[in-house]
């Protein structure tokens, strides 16, 4: 690899002075190693000024002068540390992979990951090679700008995809995300006469997650970083070491927070909605875990009270208890790295298990959609808390006291048949 650059803080060091609105700022500026205008700047590629002038590859920086593959045919291995999650910033391995979308991961270890060429055939890769051909092979003489919404993930990446996808199969100009807002009307690229192209609609089916066009968007412009995918790597091996291995398990996604803030309100539910939903097999078998994962940490503590004999794992953090950081407080923990890293550790993670119980979240539907891409994702089953309910409805707002109100039943009719039980 490359020696090593100033240390910078530890990957999971509290970060303070962060608002929470800014966490899609720092989320792509890591994440979107292709999709977002200021990495063009960064790896200095060229901007060329008119529609009709081409550029071949050849032309293309996409070998760093500190990274280089002896072989490009063969899979290859590179040496990796925790070290490397301190060095935030564009490794050499990055800018190669940053040009060579059609390599994937296959293996990572404590001690090294390893790359191999994709089948140029297969209907990602050449949806990965249409994308980086809009990026990098497009006149940035016109872009397709739109702007990021600051929202949660789901909602976020969503947009992100879509403009992607109108860029690629419509517009065929590259896609440049802003965080200014409409106010915000100049476009920097390095370039004058820069023609700044509106995005207006929504292609149809841009706001699906699941199947191969939305998925292959997605997984595009999430393609880690050198010490992000090493952060994630960490995290997941923490996480296995602390709990017992199972034969398998349900994620419950109990969605909380804001939702009863929101004007699509939604409603409380309590986690008994959500155990009721288990296959009763599953529930019987002591080996089968429950995956909680949860903004509440009332959730938690709801779970260990009701159903103690269940086998339960959660990630131990910061959380926020019901509505109390108010409209979108996604960062309990103020750390947005953190916060990030534990997202994409969440989707990998949640590939271990076959069952997923749910209400309406866009979050929740990006975790079916990376089960799905598991080898067991032909085994997976999918129940809704909502299902057969009102999804929004204003009377909602008061749903976060009302559960209170069924937790206070739940605790006496447990007292009551304790007494009568002794």
């Amino acid at each position: 690899m490359t020696s090593r650059r100033r240390p910078l803080s530890p990957e999971l060091n509290r970060v303070r002075s962060i608002p929470a609105k800014s966490l899609f700022v720092l989320i792509l500026s890591t994440l979107s190693l292709l999709a977002v205008q200021s990495q063009l700047q960064q790896l200095k590629l060229p901007c060329l000024q008119n529609d009709d002038t081409k550029v071949d590859r050849k032309n293309v920086p996409h070998i760093s002068d500190t990274f280089h593959v002896e072989d490009k045919m063969k899979p290859f291995c590179v040496d990796w540390s925790r070290n490397d999650v301190l060095n935030r910033s564009m490794q050499p391995f990055d800018n190669w992979w940053t040009h060579n979308p059609h390599w994937v991961i296959t293996r990572e270890t404590d001690a090294e990951f390893c790359v191999q060429q994709g089948d140029l055939q297969n209907e990602r890769i050449r949806e990965f090679l249409k994308f980086y051909a809009t990026q990098f092979y497009s006149s940035c003489k016109k872009v397709n700008w739109r702007y990021m919404w600051l929202s949660g993930w789901g909602t976020d990446f969503l947009n992100v995809q879509a403009g992607l996808r109108e860029s690629a199969d419509t517009l065929h100009i590259p896609l440049t995300m802003g965080f200014g807002g409409e106010d915000r009307k100049e476009l920097k690229t390095g370039s004058t006469g820069v023609e700044k192209v509106e995005s207006q609609n929504i292609p149809p089916g841009s706001n699906i997650i699941e199947g191969e066009r939305a998925m292959s968007a997605y997984l595009f412009i999430t393609r880690k970083q050198l010490w992000l995918r090493r952060a994630v790597f960490d995290f997941k091996q923490q996480f296995k070491e602390s709990v017992v291995s199972e034969s398998d398990c349900t994620i419950i996604h109990v969605r909380r927070g804001d939702v009863i803030i929101d004007s699509s309100t939604r409603r409380y539910f309590p986690v008994k909605a959500y155990v009721d939903l288990i296959p009763k097999d599953k529930l019987k078998n002591s080996n089968h875990t429950l995956f909680l994962l949860t903004d509440d940490a009332n959730a938690i503590e709801e779970a260990l009270e009701f159903y103690p004999t269940l086998r339960w794992k959660y990630f131990r953090r910061e959380r926020q208890r019901g509505s109390s950081t108010g409209w979108e407080g996604h960062t309990p923990s103020r750390n947005p790295v953190y916060e990030v890293v534990t997202i994409l550790a969440t989707f990998d993670l949640a590939q271990e298990c076959t069952t997923l119980v749910h209400g309406h979240s866009n979050y929740a539907d990006y975790l079916r959609a990376h089960m799905l891409e598991s080898s067991r994702g032909e085994e997976l089953k999918r129940f809704r808390v909502d299902n057969g309910t009102n999804v929004f409805d204003a009377a909602y707002k008061t749903s976060e006291t009302h559960l209170q109100a069924f937790l206070e039943e739940m605790r006496r009719n447990k007292t009551l048949s304790q007494i009568l039980v002794g």
